[in-house]
């Protein structure tokens, strides 16, 4: 099986009052976009059952952590992986 998902956020503020925030920021922990992908398959052992391989990836954009989008409270985009490998008994 495959499997994969997605999304974008088009986020803008509309409007700010009584605050130092730039109205072109964006929200903390907030990615622009992000996505995720995961593969698996079921391998036929016989009398030994099966074994089911699974991948998976997934990335997402630069976020800042704070309302003022300021550098040092950046975390740059990134790739996370991870693999497992499952065996089913009969």
């Amino acid at each position: 099986s495959l499997d994969f998902s997605y999304s974008y956020i088009d986020f803008e503020y509309t409007e700010l009052r009584y605050t130092q925030v730039d109205i072109s920021s964006t929200t903390p922990y907030t990615p622009e976009n992000k996505w995720s992908t995961g593969i698996q398959y079921k391998l036929d052992l016989g009398k030994y059952g099966s074994l089911i391989p699974r991948f998976d990836v997934s990335w997402q954009d630069k976020i800042f952590t704070s309302v003022d989008n300021a550098d040092e409270a950046a975390i740059d985009s990134y790739y996370l992986a991870n693999g497992r490998f499952k065996r089913e008994l009969h």
